[in-house]
């Protein structure tokens, strides 16, 4: 019982000694934070009961009390002064709408607004960086919401709105020293602004300032600011009409004339950025075009600076844009394609019109360059029926065919430098190619035949000339005459391809058809054809269907091509398979000396005899058993003519081709492959029952 009795003492004694070991750790009874010691730097951010202000707004007992409004608002104005963080943009936007919709009762509000405007300049202020993420929908409709607020009646308001827009999307990020809180990034700043619909805001409201082109300026320069590199931004804008609403004001009054070049600016914008085709149709009305050409006869008559020329340059190009896009666009009706005929041909066809009395096209880079566009956009126009009275009238064809002539190393400090003449050289002859087949009475006027067949003999003469090879007509011809000489077969192929009978005839009467043939002849003799580059290839092609069209239906031309033509067609025939695959055109070439021999040698006996002479039924039916099914019809037709030469079925019959095969058997296998292609049915006697399905 004792023992039993002396444990709690142990017990006592034992934790006594326990405690008296162990030491203790004292606990801090608070924490030191960094705004304890003043290691933060700026201004400290209290915390503001933004619903008491909006209910001292709103409330039905107080609404009226507008001092005290007014003393409110500008005591959330010094609080704010260093931006509003985005956790409050909500209330104070809702401050905003309430202030401005009385604003036209109570000018007192105005000052308040423009200067919460002022602060929403600012880069919104954020405590964590996930606000940026959470907030952004928010932040989006604020800026919105800035564009709604061009509803308000004032100037001021509105010009301090796109000022705000202006520094919010383009300024650097301000050192806010607000304790607690980042400033949000410029990057961060311009999506919102992107994502949000105010650009389409703003242009909805040009109609609310027709009459004050001080603050539809602003709202320009801003439109011109957000449509810079941004697509999002100019389908907005698009969407509201913004081309139609900017261009139908396009030549409006102004102090400095900063408004037509904001709004060609912004144009530009919306055609490099935006959906072209919307652009076009918003552009295709009376209204725009008659603006359009407003500024453009402006521009090119009373402009004289670099900035003036490159502005009247940009308003072509939107020009051949709607153009181009809408064939149907108002040009004639407006006055516009007169115009243009007019200033494209004033320097090479004497005009007694006013507007061209004094002007002149100096030699510098814009009005080179205007130039070719004065040629481009009359050439989209020749699409329709009723610009081609106007061009003819404005003798066009005239004015291109004056630089269809030998290139001349010696100018006058007037002219065109000599690239500069070559590339025009190369666009006119371009143009005329797609002009002189809608034109053919004025083609014959200017005797375009001889012009060209005379260009053509300055091509492959001994005359020294080295091309520049500047411009895209230029390609293949730098060192040479090459460009001028492809162009040039080009126009006389679009010009054959009409089948009108007196260009044809006065073609061939000027000797046309010899010519040409002794140009495939130094091609063949000066190097093999497997050596022969793109240009070339492309060359000879053409040749050989401007023979063809001069020599098809007509006996008398096809002894003119005679055999010499025949020798040409047998070598081109001779063409390598194994090149028709090198992407360089050699199966075009092969195609047209198949219709050449169609053309121009089947029909006459005088070549029949020759053609089959040189072993040309062998070489048709020996590509006939090479190439693709694609080319079949055009070799058969060939032989099929060429059958009714009773010559030729002994050339037919002797031809052998792989493994000793006959034509016969060629062309059976022929016909059992179409028979399969086909899907033909037949019945016991081997007679066509009908089309079944492969």
């Amino acid at each position: 019982m004792a023992a039993v009795g002396m444990q709690p003492d142990v017990l006592t004694r034992s934790q006594t000694t326990l405690t008296v070991d162990k030491p203790r750790i004292p606990l801090v009874a608070h924490i030191i934070t960094d705004d304890d010691i003043g290691m933060l730097q700026g201004s400290k951010l209290q915390p503001i009961n933004l619903g008491r202000v909006i209910k001292l707004l709103t409330d039905p007992h107080s609404a009226i009390l507008y001092d005290r409004h007014v003393n409110s608002l500008q005591r959330l104005i010094r609080h704010y002064q260093n931006g509003f963080p985005m956790k409050d943009l909500v209330q104070v936007f809702k401050l905003l709408n309430v202030c401005a919709d009385r604003v036209d009762q109570q000018p007192l509000y105005e000052s308040p607004i423009i200067e919460i405007l002022n602060i929403c300049s600012l880069p919104y202020l954020k405590e964590k960086t996930s606000d940026e993420i959470v907030y952004e929908q928010i932040v989006i409709e604020s800026i919105s919401q800035l564009g709604y607020l061009m509803r308000v009646p004032s100037n001021n308001v509105r010009k301090t709105i796109c000022q705000t827009l202006m520094s919010f999307y383009s300024e650097e990020q301000t050192k806010q020293k607000v304790q607690k809180h980042k400033a949000s990034t410029k990057a961060y700043n311009q999506r919102v602004i992107e994502n949000s619909d105010v650009s389409e805001t703003l242009i909805k409201s040009l109609a609310l300032m027709e009459n004050d082109g001080d603050v539809r300026l602003m709202v320009l320069d801003v439109l011109q600011k957000l449509s810079k590199g941004s697509e999002k931004t100019c389908n907005q804008m698009l969407l509201a009409d913004g081309a139609r609403r900017i261009c139908s004001r396009l030549m409006d009054p102004g102090p400095s004339g900063h408004l037509l070049f904001q709004s060609v600016e912004i144009m530009w914008n919306l055609l490099e950025n935006g959906d072209r085709e919307n652009l076009a149709a918003q552009l295709n009305n009376v209204v725009c075009i008659s603006q359009l050409r407003d500024a453009f006869v402006y521009q090119l008559t009373q402009g004289y600076s670099h900035y003036d020329r490159q502005l009247r340059n940009d308003l072509i190009t939107i020009a051949t844009l709607v153009v181009t896009r809408c064939p149907d666009s108002p040009f004639v009706e407006c006055g516009f394609a007169r115009q243009l005929v007019l200033f494209g041909t004033f320097q090479e066809v004497k005009s007694h019109n006013a507007l061209v009395k004094h002007l002149k096209l100096m030699t510098n880079q814009e009005d080179f360059e205007l130039k070719k566009l004065l040629m481009n956009i009359l050439v989209k126009m020749a699409t329709d029926s009723t610009m081609i009275p106007l061009m003819s009238e404005g003798h066009l064809l005239l004015a291109l065919f004056s630089y269809v002539r030998n290139n001349e190393k010696s100018v006058t400090p007037r002219e065109w430098t000599p690239a500069q003449f070559e590339e025009l050289q190369l666009h006119a002859l371009s143009c005329l190619t797609s002009l002189c087949p809608v034109m053919i009475e004025d083609y014959m006027t200017c005797q375009g035949n001889t012009r060209l067949l005379l260009l053509l003999e300055w091509c492959v003469g001994p005359d020294e000339f080295s091309g520049q090879g500047n411009s895209f007509h230029g390609t293949g011809g730098r060192g040479n005459k090459k460009s001028q000489m492809s162009q040039c077969l080009r126009l006389l192929r679009s010009v054959v391809s009409t089948e009108d009978e007196l260009v044809l005839q006065d073609m061939a009467d000027q000797g046309a058809i010899n010519q040409l043939i002794g140009i495939l002849k130094t091609a063949f003799t000066s190097s093999p054809l497997e050596n022969h580059m793109f240009i070339d290839i492309e060359m000879q092609t053409d040749i050989l269907i401007i023979l063809s069209s001069l020599c098809e239906g007509d006996i008398h031309r096809k002894e003119l091509f005679g055999r010499s033509g025949v020798d040409i067609v047998i070598n081109y025939l001779k063409t390598d398979s194994r090149l028709l695959n090198s992407g360089l055109g050699h199966h075009r070439l092969l195609l047209a000396s198949v219709d050449a021999a169609w053309c121009a040698i089947v029909g006459c006996f005088l070549t029949e005899d020759y053609f089959l002479e040189r072993s040309g039924v062998f070489l048709l039916f020996d590509l006939l058993e090479l190439v693709p099914k694609s080319m079949y019809n055009l070799i058969l037709g060939c032989l099929l003519d060429l059958c009714e030469n009773p010559k030729t079925m002994n050339h037919v019959l002797t031809w052998r081709g792989k493994d000793n095969s006959t034509a016969a058997h060629l062309l059976c296998h022929i016909w059992r492959n179409e028979d399969l292609d086909v899907g033909a049915l037949r019945e016991s006697t081997g007679a066509i029952a009908g089309i079944g399905m492969k």
